[in-house]
């Protein structure tokens, strides 16, 4: 082989290889782009999928809030209508003593009581509807007479002479006590928030 066959037969083997060496790096540097398009495919995917669990934790979330601030407004709207009953029986309880039939339900407050006043001289504190009852039931001026307080409405309340015991029987007395019941029915009849 003569050196320019030589030269040529080289030229031709290095364009060969260079040709394989290009051909291999086409391949490889297509594989590498296929491989980076999935992954970034992948990490898109990957990215929506935490968006949306995001933006649905924001919805839960807000959703959340807004049921409570529901629950809240409805749960202090049954309350002002709770408390509206309230005041309209007390109002209606303080018109009582004043009606044609308070006499009979003053007399009942203080046989209520009578059994339970101490033996002795008995202070009675009762207004004027309630005095009747009490002078009919006095034998020899046992008890003695104050006026009941404006804030109790009505009835009667006996003290025995040291005023160490006390004994309540009055329409203010009974309203207090029976408040948290009455708050329940009415609860009960209004209906309970949702939880």
């Amino acid at each position: 082989m003569t050196g320019e066959g030589l030269t040529r037969h080289l030229l031709e083997r290095a364009e060969a290889r260079a040709a394989a060496i290009l051909e291999l790096a086409r391949e490889e540097s297509d594989a590498r782009i296929a491989q980076a398009a999935a992954d970034a495919e992948q990490e898109a995917r990957a990215a929506e999928a935490a968006l949306r669990r995001e933006a649905e934790q924001i919805r839960s979330l807000r959703v959340g809030r807004a049921r409570l601030e529901a629950r809240q407004h409805l749960a202090r709207a049954r309350a002002a209508l709770a408390d509206e009953v309230l005041q309209r029986l007390s109002e209606r309880l303080a018109r009582l003593p004043f009606e044609a039939g308070y006499p009979e339900l003053a007399a009942r407050l203080f046989r209520e009581i009578l059994i339970e006043l101490p033996e002795g001289e008995v202070t009675v504190r009762a207004d004027a509807g309630s005095s009747a009852a009490i002078r009919a039931r006095d034998d020899g001026g046992r008890f003695r007479l104050e006026p009941l307080p404006d804030e109790e409405l009505g009835g009667v309340e006996g003290f025995d002479a040291g005023r160490t015991f006390c004994i309540r029987n009055t329409l203010a007395s009974r309203m207090r006590k029976a408040t948290p019941a009455l708050r329940e029915e009415i609860g009960r009849m209004l209906g309970q928030p949702d939880e």
